[in-house]
This record gives structure tokens, C-alpha cells and sequence, in this order.
């Protein structure tokens, strides 16, 4: 599989690392990915007209991964190529933007701004919309994210929180939170409203030891079929036009887990996935 990664400062600033390796996975994202930046992203609208403008200009359809100052956006850009002519006679072919729709990173339709916040935590390793510190959930209302519901978990995040001065009804939408459980389980919930139903689960779990759980406390397996896999890691450092870096690294491990960073403007950020390993 061969990822291409794009990180763009600016319309006239275009940077490409190639980073390949033999990974085969199922993730909507095998293939090119372009990296782009936007200072004034903040909404999906946003996102997505960058995308295409970005598209457009470059003349390249395919997935736009568009990282703004706190939330980012996985948009797939459809388009095709078209024609158009002056009156002399001179023609200009032209990519032609037929949709963009904003996607999650397994490939799946995302259309809310909660789906940007989970983008951004995936890259970043924690979310930027808002800061929480993890909550320690009081034991009525569950003591344990086995077999829990969100319906009984919620309300003691939101009391969690009050106890740490924190007023969850400011907390903006999107935002997530690392819920701690007296057996010894976490969970990370994230905020979908300011409604009775405040909290949902994000769906990553660990049992006491830090390994994966589902919810009925099963362990986690990896969701790809078995195949080749190797340990490893590639870095590769592309100067930017103020004299800074940004660097691109790919770690993969025998464990059938491999980690994507970028390091921009003083911040590390991470993605994890699964390969197809034995």
C-alpha cells in the first residue's frame, strides 16, 4: 500500500512525502491521501470547499485529509476531467468537481461536526476542540464499562465533571472525555448535545491492563484477515518555506498495529491503525 501524504501551507505550496511499505489493509484510506491545511476551517461546509477548491487547483480528485485549527475532515473529492475553450480557439482542460462528500477514516459517511472531532483525536492522540481531564465515574452510577448503557453512564460524567469546577453544559459538542471506572476499565464518551442524552460512547474501551475491550468486556481483535506484516519505521523530514519542518513518520510492529505521525508547529500528532499481520 502506498500513502501519499500532501501538507499545504498555502495554494502555491504544495508537499508530498511518498511513504512506501507492504501493508494491505481495509481501511477506506489505502491509496493517496492529501494532507491539507486550513486556518479557517471550522465547520464541514468549510472543509469541504476547501477541499474542492484545493482539488480543483491541483487538478486531483481522491481523499482530502483537511486538519484545521482544532477539529479536521476526511472529504472524498469526486470530479472529472473537462474541456473548456476561448473563442480563438485556446482550451484548458480543467478537473471539475462532481461532489464531496466528508467521510469518517474508515471510509464511512460522517455529516456532523462530532465526526471531525473524532477525526482530529484519531490524528492527534487527544482532542482539540476542548481540554478535559479524565473523570473518575462515582460508583451509582456504574462501576464498570462492561455491559454498561450510556443512558446510566452520562449523568455521571456531567456530576463528575461539576466536582472538578467544570460546568459540562459549556463543554462544546465534539468534545471528549476519558471516563475512569472503580473495576479498573476506561472509556472515552463524547459529547453529541447539550440534551438529557449528553454523552455517547465513542466505542474505544480497555479493561484494567490497558488492553482493547469491547462492551461486553470480550477482547478486541483486529478487524483485518490474516497476511504478511513486518516491524519497522520510515521518517522523513520536508522543509517548509519559513525555515521550519514538518515530519512525517510511519512506525509499523509485528503486533499487526502500525502508527502514522506529523510533527507541525512544535506538536506532535499520531494515527493508529491495524495491519494485516499473522
Amino acid at each position: 500500500m502506498k500513502l501519499v501524504w500532501e501538507w499545504c501551507r498555502s495554494i502555491s505550496l504544495l508537499l508530498i512525502v511518498f511513504v512506501s511499505a507492504s501493508l494491505y489493509s481495509s481501511d477506506a484510506r489505502a491509496g493517496n491521501i492529501y494532507v491539507v491545511d486550513c486556518t479557517t476551517c471550522t465547520t464541514i461546509d468549510n472543509f469541504k470547499s476547501w477541499a474542492g477548491y484545493t482539488a480543483a487547483q491541483r487538478g486531483i480528485a481522491g481523499t482530502y485529509l483537511v486538519i484545521g485549527p482544532t477539529l479536521s475532515a476526511y472529504i472524498r473529492v469526486a470530479g472529472q476531467r473537462a474541456t473548456t475553450c476561448t473563442p480563438n480557439g485556446e482550451c484548458t482542460s480543467y478537473l471539475k468537481i462532481l461532489s464531496l462528500q466528508s467521510i469518517s477514516s474508515g471510509g464511512a459517511n460522517a455529516p456532523t461536526d462530532s465526526d471531525l472531532a473524532n477525526n482530529d483525536t484519531e490524528l492527534f492522540g487527544t482532542t482539540r476542540v476542548d481540554k478535559l481531564p479524565p473523570v473518575t465515574l462515582p460508583e451509582n452510577y456504574q462501576t464498570s464499562i462492561v455491559n454498561s448503557y450510556d443512558e446510566e453512564i452520562g449523568p455521571g460524567i456531567s456530576f463528575a465533571l461539576v466536582q472538578l469546577n467544570i460546568n459540562p453544559g459549556t463543554v462544546r459538542i465534539g468534545t471528549e472525555v476519558t471516563v475512569k471506572f472503580k473495576d479498573g476499565t476506561k472509556a472515552t464518551f463524547r459529547k453529541i448535545s447539550n440534551s438529557t442524552e449528553m454523552w455517547i460512547w465513542t466505542g474505544k474501551a480497555w479493561d484494567k491492563d490497558g488492553n482493547p475491550i469491547n462492551r461486553d468486556g470480550s477482547p478486541k481483535t483486529n478487524p483485518n484477515p490474516p497476511g504478511g506484516g513486518f516491524g519497522g519505521s520510515v521518517e522523513t523530514n520536508v522543509p517548509n518555506r519559513d525555515g521550519s519542518n514538518v515530519v512525517y513518520t510511519m512506525t509499523t510492529s509485528t503486533k499487526c498495529l502500525f502508527r502514522v505521525g506529523i510533527f507541525w508547529h512544535g506538536v506532535w500528532g499520531y494515527w493508529y491503525g491495524w495491519l494485516n499481520c499473522n
